[in-house]
């Protein structure tokens, strides 16, 4: 099979982004390449794997552990998937996933339904988030990343005074009121001066850029 061989996998004998497809879905498999494949040290209490999008078909699947087979995906969106991954105990559900998909920070029931759907609040009332987090915490809430353009004075680093950066704003929300517990901007705290990355003459100065973010709640 394709899969195992390592050199018939890379020469692109399945193609540039191998995929399974199916007569009653219109759902498309990721094909995976296994180089070695010990099912012993596949983790029994964790028998699933969440991933995020295919080129073309983005969004959110569960792919099983034990045989990288695809158990379920939601791929209606156009736009970029990322940051997949499940939670226990949140807001009286059991287990739910979430996820950025398409502009918006989605997060589902058990039973796949969309339970709630974010982009910014507050301030930031409408601006899309950024891809790479997509974080629940411990005590019900909501955190994501927001990066609106922000208008500042550049000439320190050769560019012009009335620059533009792309600020890095962390909000947390309550998501039945929609109400902003907590918001921290970048810019509030860091000066253009203070980033490692010298500026390109960029129309917008991705001038820090933030990955991940956690609350760490001790007492819950």
């Amino acid at each position: 099979p394709h899969h195992i061989d390592l050199a018939s996998y890379q020469e692109g004998d399945l193609g540039d982004a191998p995929t399974q497809e199916f007569h009653s879905s219109n759902i498309k498999a990721s094909i995976y390449q296994v180089n070695y494949w010990n099912a012993d040290k596949v983790n029994d209490g964790s028998p699933y794997m969440f991933t995020t999008g295919l080129i073309g078909k983005w969004g959110p699947a569960i792919y099983s552990s034990k045989d990288l087979s695809l158990i379920w995906a939601d791929q209606n969106y156009n736009g970029l998937a990322q940051g997949a991954q499940s939670w226990d105990n949140w807001r009286g559900h059991k287990r739910v996933m979430s996820t950025y998909s398409d502009g918006r920070v989605r997060v589902y029931d058990q039973s796949y339904n969309q339970i709630y759907v974010f982009d910014g609040r507050g301030d930031l009332d409408g601006v899309v988030p950024d891809s790479h987090e997509a974080m629940l915490t411990r005590d019900g809430n909501i955190l994501m990343f927001l990066c609106p353009v922000r208008e500042a004075d550049l000439t320190i680093v050769g560019g012009p005074k009335s620059g533009k950066i792309s600020d890095c704003i962390i909000q947390e929300v309550e998501p039945d009121s929609g109400k902003v517990l907590f918001q921290w901007a970048t810019s509030d705290y860091f000066k253009p001066e203070d980033s490692v990355w010298p500026f390109a003459n960029e129309s917008v100065w991705d001038y820090c850029h933030m990955n991940a973010v956690e609350k760490v709640c001790p007492t819950l």
